[in-house]
């Protein structure tokens, strides 16, 4: 008989990988909060009172942007509310493109629905915090510290711009973390409902 796993040193299933070891744990969210934090976000908070204009200002500034690092067949699937994709493919510089092109996107987006004054009021805020996922926390991982390492060297060329592109974006916000177990870690704890593929 033939040992298949003596032979290739690796069990005989496809089963998942194992999981990355990173990031340090204070940069990781737990499953269970994210899911926590998502369902509190689609009930819109728990704001009493007040001028509605304001509460849905507050609101938009207050949810979580979801920078999802799957490919875009899979982002297809399923994604997060809030949601931009940009697929992590290996990372190195395509993805730190791909990334300031989002920031770029989403920065535009925001200004066009917010008036002059509104935006000088949120200079001096914290801005909403980035959460990076993916299928299971792997490659969340390795783009978030791809994006710390881009931001802390010092670049020229074309990478300068990028890399002003990114900072101008994650300027007053939390530092960038990801979620342990990713999209499915997310939906064990049971509010969102993720494909198995």
């Amino acid at each position: 008989s033939f040992d298949y796993e003596a032979f290739t040193g690796r069990p005989s299933h496809d089963g998942p990988p194992l999981p990355a070891r990173i990031l340090p744990e204070s940069r990781r969210v737990p499953a269970a909060e994210a899911a926590a934090k998502i369902v509190e976000e689609s009930a819109g908070g728990n704001g009493d009172g007040g001028d509605k204009g304001q509460k849905e200002r507050e609101e938009r500034k207050r949810k979580t942007l979801y920078l999802d690092v799957r490919p875009a067949s899979q982002f297809g699937l399923a994604r997060l509310p809030g949601s931009v994709n940009v697929p992590w493919g290996g990372g190195g510089d395509a993805f730190l493109k791909r990334a300031a092109e989002a920031a770029t996107a989403a920065a535009a987006l925001r200004s066009s629905s917010e008036g002059e004054e509104e935006r000088q009021e949120k200079r001096g805020q914290r801005r909403a915090p980035v959460v990076v996922v993916c299928r299971r926390g792997n490659d969340s991982q390795r783009a978030v510290a791809a994006l710390d390492e881009a931001l802390t060297k010092k670049e020229g060329g074309g990478a300068a711009e990028i890399q002003k592109t990114l900072r101008e974006f994650l300027e007053g916000r939390p530092a960038l973390v990801d979620v342990v177990g990713g999209l499915e870690g997310i939906a064990a704890a049971g509010s969102f409902e993720f494909p198995r593929y």
